[in-house]
């Protein structure tokens, strides 16, 4: 077989001679594929012969060229601002969903991508109007007036020992991430545990704020501090127009956006209620059927022998 396939769980990559016309290597791979039990599905397959193009982890490729992620990305950012922005949840949230969980969907991009550096208007590379889209809709959130263009990617992106909020952006990270991905190439072992150190190292003051690279698949490292902040609002009333003479019925304390979980009595009504389905779950089990030596009913156990169940 004139061809080389990578085969990445149910998507296949194959590299093969371009005489070589594409249906005898699919056909090739198929006869393979079939003793093991696998079936290839033809109808969607497709080709970079005869100027045709694949698309492979979210880039478009050709025989002569290859597309950036830049483009795709740049309305990912632009849709996940706005659902940001409409969120009803405080600013000091909408900050921490932006630099934990919408810029990782897209600051990753210069580690993957193979299309070459395209400078665009007045920007350096293709990742510039994303960098430009964050450092607004930033500047805007915070109300950040009178500063430069500079200035204001020198305030969101610095180390916080700098006054910075240490965000990661794609266009500002190009050539060290580009870099890395030259490393890798070139058979670089653990880069990117080595990547993680050197930007801890020099760049961030602490591990609790998001690495480049780690939202890939939408799965984000969220520190103890930013979860509590943003499941807050679950358990509590964030009322922008309380009235002031608002009073809780349980004690009679003024009502404030917190009171809901400060309140005594409150607390004392949730685990009443907790301690009662507590002792309706463990009526429902035998405590006279338990392993020898566990005694205590209100140490219950479903462990059973077999047979027993």
């Amino acid at each position: 077989m004139k061809a080389s396939p990578t085969i990445f769980a149910d998507d296949i990559q194959i590299s093969h001679d371009p005489n070589v016309d594409k249906d005898v290597v699919l056909m090739e791979l198929s006869e393979l594929l079939q003793p093991l039990g696998l079936e290839l599905a033809l109808e969607k397959c497709s080709s970079t012969q005869n100027g045709g193009e694949i698309t492979f982890f979210g880039q478009t490729f050709s025989q002569t060229s290859t597309s950036s992620l830049a483009e795709r990305l740049t309305d990912k950012i632009d849709k996940c601002l706005k659902v940001l922005e409409a969120s009803p949840i405080t600013n000091h949230q909408k900050f921490l969903l932006l630099r934990s969980v919408v810029l990782p969907k897209v600051n990753y991009a210069p580690l993957v991508d193979f299309a070459p550096k395209t400078p665009l208007d007045s920007f350096d590379n293709q990742y510039g109007p994303i960098d430009q889209m964050v450092f607004k809709y930033a500047s805007d959130l915070f109300a950040v007036k009178d500063l430069s263009e500079t200035e204001q990617a020198d305030f969101f992106t610095n180390s916080a020992s700098k006054g910075g909020l240490e965000m990661v952006v794609p266009s500002l990270y190009y050539d060290f991430m580009q870099a890395q991905q030259k490393a890798v190439l070139a058979g670089g072992v653990g880069i990117f545990k080595a990547l993680r150190a050197e930007y801890l190292k020099t760049l961030q003051d602490h591990p609790g704020v998001p690495a480049i690279g780690y939202a890939i698949n939408d799965f984000t490292y969220l520190t103890d501090n930013e979860l509590f902040d943003l499941i807050k609002p679950r358990f509590q009333v964030l009322n922008k127009e309380l009235d002031s003479d608002s009073k809780c019925l349980l004690c009679g304390n003024r009502m404030t956006a917190q009171h809901e979980i400060k309140c005594n009595r409150n607390a004392g009504i949730r685990t009443v209620r907790h301690d009662y389905v507590m002792k309706k779950v463990l009526a429902k089990i035998d405590h006279h059927r338990h392993p020898p030596g566990r005694q205590n009913p209100w140490q219950p156990t479903l462990i059973r022998q077999i047979g027993e169940t």
